[in-house]
């Protein structure tokens, strides 16, 4: 399942667009090859989703899930159609946006707390002030670990993989399989 969380306005245009994510006939081939042969992996794609609203896409594995996730938050562009976000074009990676894939990704010789820290450290505006706001920075990832019940193991090794995209601050929040299996 996939799960599509919107969080709060952050209008970068003095108007309220309709939908905050919206996808007008959206078709993906995964190369030119495939694009050629019209083989495409998600084909028109119509969805309007307005502020505040969740939806869950349910559908077997290799429906397309994962698919519409990457395109949602620009790291796959369509072949055809447009993806506009708070009324703005999908041109490229969302910084708005964070992700959560099935698979934990994680970086297994960092503590939870650090790879909850990891985005902070490599995503722009916050990298440029990490070192001068680490201590902020950490307060806020191990109060974010405590919120998912995660209290006490921020200096545990291969925890936390899912919680990492909650250290930035999102507006548009996706998570691909959202009910989890525990950690094993």
């Amino acid at each position: 399942m996939l799960a599509l969380f919107y969080e709060k306005p952050t209008l970068t245009s003095p108007h309220t667009p309709a939908s905050f994510v919206e996808f007008q006939d959206v078709w993906l081939a995964y190369n030119d090859e495939l694009l050629a042969q019209q083989n495409f992996a998600v084909e028109a794609i119509d969805l309007q989703v307005r502020q505040g609203e969740f939806i869950a896409i349910v559908g077997p594995s290799g429906c397309g899930k994962s698919t519409f996730m990457k395109l949602t938050t620009g790291l796959k562009m369509p072949s055809k159609g447009r993806i506009t976000i708070d009324g703005a074009p999908v041109t490229g990676p969302l910084k708005i946006s964070g992700m959560a894939f099935q698979a934990p990704s994680l970086l297994p010789w960092r503590t939870t707390v650090d790879n909850v820290l990891l985005p902070l450290e490599i995503v722009e505006p916050y990298r440029s002030s990490f070192r001068a706001k680490k201590a902020e920075y950490r307060a806020r990832a191990e109060s974010l670990l405590e919120t998912v019940g995660l209290q006490g193991f921020g200096e545990l090794v291969r925890k936390g993989a899912r919680e990492g995209h909650l250290a930035v601050r999102i507006t548009l929040e996706i998570r691909d399989d959202p009910h989890p299996h525990p950690a094993t």
